[in-house]
């Protein structure tokens, strides 16, 4: 059972989303009722209720708690390292984050690759945010004259759709599903130097 403050509702929501958590991962999503998440969570089932309005809403909590977990691990970056140095930093700490999803169980992974599936608004906001700071240190790169696009507008559209596979959450999980041995460390510094490569170097007309 878990343990939780009778006072502090955050304390309370937390203690619901860890029963929450354990039951999918033992018994399945569609196998948890909110009573049994209430019984795990040590409250009545109205409490839940009052946090969360159902087994849905609960999930997607889970999920978004995961990213803003996943996000934290950046650290404030310098864009006043190397454009390399930097998205190596931003890129890595995420595949690395997202390599290691929830206990690494099964269920778990299933589920929230269907709830980013579904793209609640906490999900394209989050790749917003992610997006920005590519923005930045390619902006910092292109000022520094580090780099030399054809189009410095497009330049951190582009280093994005390059990193997509490896910062984007749902495409990330799926690809790991399907190669379980992946080297993620290879394919972040690969990706890396063709963005850096590639705005380095651009095509003249």
């Amino acid at each position: 059972m878990v343990r939780r403050s009778r006072h502090d509702p955050a304390e309370t929501r937390a203690g619901i989303l860890e029963a929450a958590r354990q039951l999918f991962d033992t018994v399945g999503y569609d196998a948890t009722t909110m009573a049994a998440v209430a019984a795990a969570a040590g409250m009545s089932t109205a409490n839940v209720y009052k946090h969360f309005p159902g087994k849905m809403a609960v999930l997607h909590a889970l999920a978004e708690g995961w990213l803003c977990d996943v996000e934290a691990r950046l650290v404030r970056f310098d864009t006043g390292r190397p454009v390399r140095d930097e998205l190596r930093c931003i890129v890595g700490t995420l595949a690395a984050a997202f390599s290691e999803a929830p206990s690494g169980s099964p269920q778990l992974i299933e589920l929230l690759s269907a709830t980013l599936f579904d793209q609640p608004p906490f999900v394209p906001e989050f790749k917003r945010r992610i997006a920005a700071r590519i923005a930045t240190v390619i902006a910092a790169g292109i000022e520094r004259g580090e780099l030399a696009p054809n189009d410095p507008f497009d330049a951190a559209e582009d280093a994005m759709d390059a990193v997509y596979p490896l910062v984007d959450p749902l495409v990330f999980l799926r690809r790991l599903h399907l190669e379980p041995d992946m080297d993620v460390d290879q394919r972040v510094q690969r990706s890396v130097d063709f963005v850096v490569a590639a705005l380095k170097s651009p095509l003249r007309g």
